[in-house]
């Protein structure tokens, strides 16, 4: 494992739009944010998507985008970091290499906003999972990390696994 984590991470977030107005009015706001970083390994390379995502973010909020790999090592950086960092993806397999490849410490994710894909199933407004998703987000609950559904902070926090579709089905197990 590689050095230590100089800052408690305000929140990790998973919500498919990445940078919109629940991510840089709702939760940028409410937690004074002074950093968003956005881990994407598909996106990592793509300069036109940095600029376009970065123009979202609220001016006084710093803004960076990497890979898993790259912003693994960086977010142990103190000259990088800032105290109240948000970790935003797209979706929960960045986490769960954030976590399980690089060692990377997180309490809680937060799950936000996840579109219908094909045979994805409803989980609640605004929030669909795939199987593979499903898979990471219970991998990482296994591994400790607390997964909660909340689109917004006015909403109460709800634990995933607790959800009936998934108590139901008995996905949660």
């Amino acid at each position: 494992m590689l050095g230590a984590v100089p800052v408690v991470i305000v929140i990790a977030r998973i919500d498919d739009r990445l940078i919109h107005g629940q991510v840089t009015v709702g939760w940028s706001r409410f937690l004074r944010l002074e950093k968003i970083v956005v881990l994407s390994d598909e996106l990592a390379g793509d300069e036109t998507q940095r600029l376009l995502l970065g123009m979202g973010v609220p001016e006084e909020t710093a803004f960076e985008m990497g890979s898993v790999a790259e912003m693994a090592v960086r977010l142990r950086d103190e000259e990088f970091i800032k105290p109240r960092t948000m970790l935003l993806a797209a979706a929960p397999k960045a986490f769960r290499s954030l976590v399980l490849e690089h060692g990377f410490p997180l309490e809680e994710i937060n799950l936000g906003g996840q579109r219908y894909e094909g045979g994805a199933i409803p989980i609640c407004e605004g929030v669909m999972l795939t199987e593979e998703a499903l898979a990471d987000l219970k991998v990482l609950a296994e591994h400790g990390v607390k997964i909660e559904v909340r689109a917004t902070p006015a909403e109460p926090k709800r634990d995933l696994f607790a959800m009936p579709i998934l108590a139901r089905d008995g996905a949660g197990e």
